[in-house]
Order: C-alpha cells, then sequence, then structure tokens
C-alpha cells in the first residue's frame, strides 16, 4: 500500500497514461463500501481495482488512527481528480461514460477543443453486448483515459468491462463528477469538504433523492470502516499498485 498526496496521485496517473499503463481507479466512499458489506460479489469486484483511493473523510481519519498502517495525507475526490487530468491530458484520448451534461463540465474547465472528447451521455445498455458495444466505440474513439460516471454499482461492472478488453486504458469511476464541475449540483463550502460534513450538506440540497443513503446506508459503511480500523475484523480485500 502507498499513500499518497493529491498532487502525487495526480503525477502518478499522468505517468501512468504517458507510458500506457492503465488499471482500474476507485474513489472509495462510505456507499461503495456500504454496498461491499451487503453483497459479496461485489466486494470481491471493487477488491480487484488496481488503485483506491480515498473519496471521503472517514477514510482519512480512519488511517491516522489504525495502527500498522501509513497515514492518507489528505482526501482525493473524484470530481476534483477528473478535473485536473481532463486539463492535462491529450482531449483526443479521452472518453465520459455518463454524467449529466458532460460538455458543460468541459465548458466550466476551459477546455480547448473540447469536441474532440469522446462522450457518451445516453442510457448505457448494461447488457454484455452493449457494454462491448460501447467498449468498440471508446476503441475506435483511441481514448486510454476513461471516465466512468453512472454511479455505483452500475459504473463498476463498466469499469471492469472496459479494464478486461482495454488493459492499457486508465479507467476512473466518478459517479455524479461532472454535475459537480459544470455546476448543476453545488458543492459544499471548502470547510465542510474538508471537516467531513459535506454529505450534511448533500442532504440538504437533495433531501429526498439522497436520505436513504446518508441516514441508512452510509451506516453500514462507517460500522465497516469502524470495525476494520479498531478491529481488523471484516478488511476490505486491496489489490494493486498504489492505494491511498
Amino acid at each position: 500500500m502507498v499513500c499518497l498526496s493529491f498532487e502525487e496521485v495526480l503525477e502518478t496517473f499522468l505517468d501512468c497514461l504517458r507510458s500506457g499503463k492503465g488499471g482500474w481507479v476507485v474513489t472509495l466512499n462510505l456507499e461503495i463500501l456500504s454496498l461491499c458489506r451487503l453483497d459479496p460479489a461485489y466486494r470481491s469486484m471493487i477488491g480487484s481495482a488496481d488503485y483506491v483511493l480515498a473519496d471521503g473523510m472517514p477514510f482519512v481519519w480512519a488511517s491516522r488512527v489504525k495502527k500498522g498502517v501509513k497515514a492518507i495525507p489528505e482526501r482525493t475526490t473524484g470530481s476534483d481528480l477528473s478535473g485536473e487530468l481532463i486539463r492535462r491530458f491529450d482531449r483526443k484520448k479521452i472518453a465520459i461514460i455518463g454524467g449529466e451534461s458532460p460538455p458543460q463540465a468541459l465548458k466550466v474547465l476551459a477546455v480547448e477543443d473540447s469536441e474532440e472528447v469522446f462522450i457518451y451521455d445516453g442510457i448505457v445498455d448494461m447488457s454484455d453486448e452493449g457494454i462491448a458495444r460501447l467498449i468498440d466505440d471508446v476503441k475506435r474513439h483511441g481514448a486510454t483515459l476513461i471516465f466512468v460516471a453512472l454511479g455505483v454499482p452500475k459504473q463498476d461492472k463498466v469499469a471492469t468491462a472496459f479494464r478486461a478488453a482495454m488493459p492499457d486504458a486508465l479507467i476512473l469511476g466518478v459517479g455524479g463528477t461532472f454535475e459537480l464541475i459544470g455546476g448543476m449540483k453545488i458543492r459544499a463550502p471548502i470547510w465542510m469538504q474538508q471537516s467531513g460534513t459535506e454529505w450534511l450538506w448533500r442532504l440538504y440540497v437533495e433531501p429526498r433523492r439522497l436520505w436513504r443513503r446518508y441516514l441508512l446506508l452510509y451506516w453500514l459503511g462507517l460500522g465497516q470502516l469502524v470495525d476494520d480500523t479498531f478491529l481488523g475484523l471484516r478488511r476490505l480485500p486491496t489489490r494493486g499498485n498504489s492505494s491511498q
């Protein structure tokens, strides 16, 4: 396990893209951890990721108190990481799958030649045949940096299929990243992001959509994290070159 700062993660992934070294990146949050606890098959899938980043502050705090592990320097969110990678990488080699109005996000990022980015923002056919067709389209475009913004667990199934078919591509599961970048959803104030209370902001902004996730589902993930931090009885399996 290698614990990196945001800038170190960014440079690591840019080096991977330049050298043609691919992998699947999971931006870990309590929703993913909760689903891992409920579904062993999903847990196994997430455990096969090549890179796991701490998208939520609880993981940063847990790393600082858990014995025998190196502390994670800081949180690395999917939206911050995605924005910087898009700014610094060849537009012709970027693909965005899903998300609400990715063109608006590219506009906010002031991306030149944004029409060269492959964008699929329609309904993704989740059959094996449908995913295979989508992969063929991305291959023809020549993308090696692929953002899958479909929400979990849907985006994880798509990401694992892309990894198997395109081992030289860097694939990131980023959920609602492009809605945040594009301004369709208002992000919490910085102090809430840094204090681990961003979920309260999101619950306030979208109570009808998110109350089950934050008030019911997340407690399973939090319990898993506390258990792993202090007792280590049910550790989330990890594999790969770098974890944060």
